[in-house]
């Protein structure tokens, strides 16, 4: 991408909203809401929370002129897709990587007068809850001293899930902000700056939605929630979590939940462990984390999760992925990660030398080792990447405390 411009025509993004501009309505039925929002002229810098797919096209939708958004490098494996992210000048990025192509975009874009497009969580929430922000956000603030404004989108995690895919229409506000003026990003320290913007962009959306108690209208909306939610609190068994219209329940143990209009969970006749998914995603990482210790302490060399049937593919950061094997076993151990194609041909990831362990499509785990991206999926969409990379994740730190 060295060579690249980044261009989006005044002409195309009023074309876009009034056409795409007009689908977002119907669908989401959204609200801007402006009221701590001064005038500023671009170039200037716009920071979101991001819990939905359609994030980036809604919140285009706030300013005249286009955004140049960040965009995860795995849109643009998809020649459609990146046809249409050049026409909107969206700047590739390689999720949870350093990555220099990106920084000279949004050099050039700033440089051109243009609005730059961050959500410097780095990947859409899964919980509605903000995660914590990339620190090299205040950096690159620090370093282009142009105004920065946030935008808070209270009811987009419940009008799409990221679990889900499907839309429920109910309430969606877009709450702008100015935060941050060139002499104030001058007084600041990088620290400071990192805690004005985690400030500003916290959110939680069930606290939220729990005050407020907006309806979320769809078509069987419990489905798919086994990507997310993959310990059942009663029998503490994973991988037996399914989904069926509004019900969500384990089938080792018949513990059972409903999903309702309102987003939370009511009682199939047995003890509500949880009222809402957030609640029970922190105590299923939790419980995720000391189920890891105690099998590292008991087993060195103990399987921490495997799964079946998984495809795997391999490329670089932009180009099209290559099929290596259409069936393998992924397997997570104490101080690996292995993959045993079909044929028996084994691929073999150090823990430590792992990076970019990141979740693609909701289903699909991806990782970055040595320079290669290794994407795992399977065929019916059911791979557990939420889970993988979370457990990945927990190794990580259990060895980087093992060395401290």
């Amino acid at each position: 991408m060295a060579g690249r411009k980044y261009r989006a025509g005044r002409l195309f993004n009023k074309f876009l909203k009034l056409t795409l501009g007009t689908y977002m309505k119907l669908l989401f039925s959204y609200r801007i809401e402006t009221d701590g929002l001064k005038e500023v002229e671009p170039p200037f810098i716009v920071l979101a929370n991001h819990t939905n797919f359609w994030d980036p096209f809604l919140l285009s939708m706030c300013f005249r002129d286009p955004v140049y958004f960040v965009a995860s490098d795995a849109y643009f494996r998809n020649p459609m897709l990146k046809w249409l992210l050049g026409l909107v000048g969206a700047i590739p990025k390689t999720k949870l990587v350093s990555d220099p192509g990106s920084i000279r975009g949004i050099l050039e874009v700033v440089k051109n007068g243009g609005i730059i497009g961050i959500f410097p969580e780095g990947k859409r929430n899964w919980d509605g809850r903000t995660l914590p922000l990339l620190r090299p956000t205040a950096k690159l603030i620090k370093t282009l001293k142009i105004p920065v404004v946030s935008i808070l989108f209270k009811g987009a995690c419940l009008s799409m899930p990221r679990w889900s895919g499907t839309i429920r229409k109910g309430n969606l506000v877009m709450e702008l902000v100015n935060i941050l003026q060139p002499d104030e990003i001058n007084s600041l320290t990088t620290d400071e700056l990192y805690g004005r913007i985690s400030e500003n962009l916290a959110y939680d959306e069930y606290s939220y939605q729990r005050s407020e108690m907006h309806s979320y209208a769809g078509k069987k909306p419990a489905e798919k929630l086994e990507l997310f939610l993959f310990t059942c609190p009663e029998c503490s068994r994973t991988g037996t979590l399914s989904s069926h219209g509004s019900r969500f329940g384990c089938s080792a143990c018949g513990y059972g939940v409903i999903y309702n209009n309102y987003c939370f969970f009511e009682s199939n006749g047995q003890t509500l462990h949880f009222d809402n998914p957030a609640d029970w995603n922190q105590w299923q990482l939790k419980h995720l984390e000391i189920s890891i210790t105690e099998s590292i302490k008991a087993d060195p060399c103990h399987v921490l999760m495997e799964e079946a049937e998984v495809i795997l593919r391999t490329g670089s950061k932009t180009g099209a992925l290559k099929r290596m094997s259409d069936k393998g076993a992924l397997r997570l151990f104490p101080g690996r990660l292995k993959y045993i194609s079909a044929e028996n041909n084994v691929f073999d990831f150090p823990i430590k030398k792992i990076s970019g362990a990141n979740i693609q499509y909701n289903n699909q785990f991806e990782l970055t080792y040595e320079k290669v991206l290794y994407r795992f999926s399977k065929k019916d969409g059911s791979m557990p990447a939420y889970e993988f990379v979370m457990g990945v994740g927990a190794v990580k730190r259990l060895l980087e405390e093992a060395v401290r």
